[in-house]
C-alpha cells in the first residue's frame, strides 16, 4: 500500500497523449512520450515519513485495465491525477475508482486550474483540484490533512463545502524557484520517454516559470502567471549532475523562455563547461531574445538544437495574437543557430485570428525559406483561459463546447467567415507536405535519422505523420519516368489501394540502393520537386543493404493540393535562397 500515489492517467484509447501541469494535454502526432517531471515535483513535496509512487501509466503503454489493478494493488490514501480535456472521462474514470477505495482524490493541471468549478461539477468523485502553480498547495494539503483536516480552505485549492463548490483565493506565486527540491526523476520510468532525435534516457530540467508577454492564444501564464522566475544556474547545475548520476545525459530545459534569463543562461553555460559536466541538452526559445555570444557559449556546453516558437510568416497574425515579434527576427535568430552549427525546430500555428489563405501562404513560404532541421505546423486551439478562448465564445468562432475536440494535434475548433475550420485543418495538412516533401528537407532528415541513434522512434514518428497528411494519388508513371531518366535502378515497387473519406488513393514505393550514389540521387530529388507533374515525396526510410551499403526507401506520389495562391513562384524562390 502506497500513501500517496501520483499518476498520468492510460489513454482512452490507445494513443500516446501529452499531459503536463503546464500543457493541456493532447494526442502526440509525433508518439512523442513525455517526461513527467512535474509529478516528480509533486512527489518531491511528500515528507520523508509517508510513501510514494508515481505511475506514468503513458510511458508504461498500460491499458486502463491493467492502471485500474495496479489501483486496486496500491489502495492509496491519497490520489493525485492529471485531468485534460481530451481525456476527461479516462482521467474521471480514474478518480471514481480511486474514491472507490477510500482515496482523497486530487486534480492538477492546467484544465482545472481555467475551469475548477466546472471539473468539480462534472465529477462528484473529486474532492480537491489544485489551481495554477501546485508544488506549496500540495504540500499544504498533505499536512492538513495529517493533522485532522480534510484539505479544505487551502489557499490555491478548489473544493465542495457542505454541497457547494468553494474556490480559496489564490496562493502567491513562489519568488524564488530554488526554494523548491529537486524533483525526485528517479521514480520516473527514465527508459520509457521518447522524442525524436534526442537520444534515450532524456528527461526535462525546470529553468524559469512566468512568461510577461501577451500571446493571445498561449496557456503559459493560466498555471505560471505572468511574472518571471527563476532558478539560479547553480540549482540547475545540481539537478544536471543529479540526473547524471541516474545515467540521464540527454536534457531538455523546460521553460519557453529559456534563453530570456541572458545571464543566469552564460552562468549555467560556464558551469558546465567549467566542471567538463558531459550533457547534451536542447531549449525553447523566442526569436528575440537570443544573441550570437549566447549561442557560441551555448554550443560549447551542450546545446545542439534550440526550438523557436516563429508561430506565423505574416506580420499581421503576429499583431493580432500580440506576439511582440517580428518575422525577420525568426530569420536572424534561426540564420544565426545554422551558421554556428546548432540545429533548429520551429514551431508554427495554422488559423489564428486574422488567418486566411493568403497568410497561409506566407507561413508556408517563410518556412520554407528558412535553414530548418524540423517544422511544426499545428492547429491554432482556443484553450480555456486564453484571451483567444474569449475571443472565440465572444465572436461566434468557436464551432464546439466538448473539450476532447480541444487538440491541435487533430481538430480545429474554430472557424472564420472567411476561412473555415475545414481550411484550416488541410492548410495545415497541406504545410507539412510542402515542407517537409522538398528534396532539401529529405536530405536533411536523413541525416538526422542516420545520426539518431534510433532508427525505429524515427520512422514511428514519419509513419504516424504520413498517415495524417494524406494527399491524393492519381498516378505513378510520372516518377518511374523520371528514375529511368537518371539510371536509378529501383530495386523493387510496390502499388497499395487504400480508402479514405471520399477519396480513393494510389501509394507506391520504390527502393534505391545509395551507395556510391548520393549525388546522382541529390540530382534525382531536385527533378523530383521541379517536375512539371506535382510530385511528392511522401515517405523515407532509410536502411543497412545487403553488403552494407544503405538503401533509402520513397514514397513519390502524384498529389492534388488544397488551392493557396501563389504556390509556384514562392515555393521556388524558398528553395533557391537555401541551394
Amino acid at each position: 500500500m502506497t500513501a500517496v500515489l501520483i499518476v498520468n492517467p492510460p489513454s482512452p484509447d490507445g494513443h500516446v497523449y501529452i499531459r503536463d501541469v503546464c500543457r493541456w494535454g493532447r494526442k502526440s502526432r509525433e508518439k512523442m512520450v513525455w517526461p513527467q517531471t512535474s509529478l516528480a515535483y509533486l512527489a518531491a513535496m511528500v515528507p520523508e515519513d509517508m510513501t510514494v509512487r508515481i505511475i506514468d501509466a503513458i510511458a508504461e503503454e498500460m491499458t486502463p485495465e491493467q492502471f485500474f489493478r495496479e489501483l486496486e494493488r496500491e489502495r492509496p490514501r491519497f490520489y493525485v491525477t492529471y485531468i485534460t480535456g481530451t481525456t476527461f472521462a479516462m482521467d474521471a474514470l480514474g478518480v471514481q475508482k480511486a474514491k472507490a477505495l477510500g482515496a482523497l482524490t486530487i486534480a492538477v493541471g492546467t484544465h482545472v486550474s481555467a475551469v475548477p468549478k466546472n471539473t468539480l461539477e462534472q465529477i462528484p468523485e473529486l474532492d480537491l483540484v489544485i489551481r495554477h502553480e501546485p508544488e506549496m498547495t500540495f504540500r499544504d494539503i498533505l499536512a492538513a490533512v495529517r493533522q485532522g483536516g480534510d484539505g479544505t480552505g487551502v489557499a490555491g485549492a478548489a473544493c465542495r463545502r457542505d454541497g457547494e463548490v468553494v474556490v480559496a483565493p489564490d496562493r502567491p506565486l513562489l519568488k524564488n524557484l530554488d526554494d523548491l527540491p529537486i524533483p525526485r526523476q528517479h521514480l520516473l520510468p527514465l527508459d520509457k520517454y521518447r522524442m525524436p532525435f534526442l537520444g534515450n534516457r532524456y528527461t526535462w530540467v525546470l529553468t524559469n516559470r512566468g512568461c510577461p508577454y501577451s500571446c493571445t492564444y498561449c496557456f503559459e501564464g493560466v498555471v505560471w502567471g505572468k511574472s518571471v522566475r527563476y532558478r539560479s544556474a547553480e540549482s540547475i547545475y545540481r539537478e544536471l549532475v543529479y540526473l547524471a548520476e541516474h545515467n540521464v545525459r540527454n536534457v531538455l530545459f523546460l521553460a519557453d523562455l529559456f534563453t530570456f534569463d541572458r545571464k543566469g543562461v552564460l552562468a549555467l553555460c560556464d558551469l558546465i563547461i567549467q566542471h567538463g559536466l558531459k550533457v547534451r541538452w536542447t531549449c525553447n526559445s523566442r526569436v528575440d531574445t537570443i544573441d550570437e555570444e549566447m549561442a557560441r557559449r551555448m554550443k560549447a556546453a551542450g546545446c545542439w538544437l534550440i526550438a523557436f516558437g516563429v508561430e506565423s510568416g505574416s506580420q499581421a497574425v503576429l499583431d493580432n495574437v500580440k506576439k511582440d515579434a517580428k518575422v525577420e527576427q525568426a530569420r536572424s535568430a534561426i540564420e544565426l543557430c545554422h551558421r554556428l552549427g546548432i540545429r533548429t525546430w520551429a514551431y508554427f500555428i495554422i488559423g489564428l485570428p486574422g488567418e486566411n489563405a493568403r497568410t497561409v501562404r506566407e507561413t508556408i513560404d517563410f518556412a520554407k525559406s528558412l535553414p530548418l532541421d524540423i517544422a511544426l505546423f499545428h492547429v491554432a486551439m482556443p484553450y480555456a483561459g486564453t484571451e483567444f478562448y474569449f475571443q472565440a465564445v465572444a465572436n461566434g468562432w468557436l464551432h464546439t463546447a466538448d473539450w476532447k475536440h480541444f487538440d491541435m494535434n487533430d481538430s480545429a475548433v474554430v472557424g472564420y467567415e472567411d476561412f473555415s475550420a475545414e481550411d484550416i485543418l488541410r492548410a495545415t495538412k497541406q504545410a507539412f507536405r510542402e515542407f517537409y516533401f522538398r528534396p532539401v528537407q529529405v536530405w536533411r532528415l536523413s541525416r538526422m535519422l542516420l545520426g539518431s541513434g534510433d532508427l525505429k522512434m524515427v520512422w514511428d514518428v514519419i509513419r504516424n505523420f504520413l498517415g495524417w497528411i494524406y494527399t491524393r494519388k492519381e498516378d505513378a508513371e510520372p516518377i518511374l519516368d523520371l528514375a529511368q531518366e537518371f539510371n536509378i535502378d529501383m530495386e523493387e515497387i510496390t502499388y497499395a489501394n487504400e480508402i479514405v473519406p471520399e477519396e480513393e488513393i494510389e501509394r507506391f514505393a520504390m527502393t534505391v540502393p545509395l551507395e556510391g550514389g548520393y549525388a546522382n540521387l541529390r540530382r534525382f530529388l531536385h527533378a523530383v520537386e521541379n517536375s512539371d507533374e506535382f510530385l511528392v515525396i511522401e515517405r523515407v526510410a532509410l536502411a543497412e543493404g545487403e553488403e552494407g551499403g544503405v538503401v533509402l526507401s520513397l514514397n513519390i506520389t502524384l498529389a492534388t493540393y488544397f488551392d493557396l495562391p501563389g504556390r509556384g513562384a514562392a515555393a521556388g524562390q524558398g528553395d533557391a535562397r537555401r541551394a
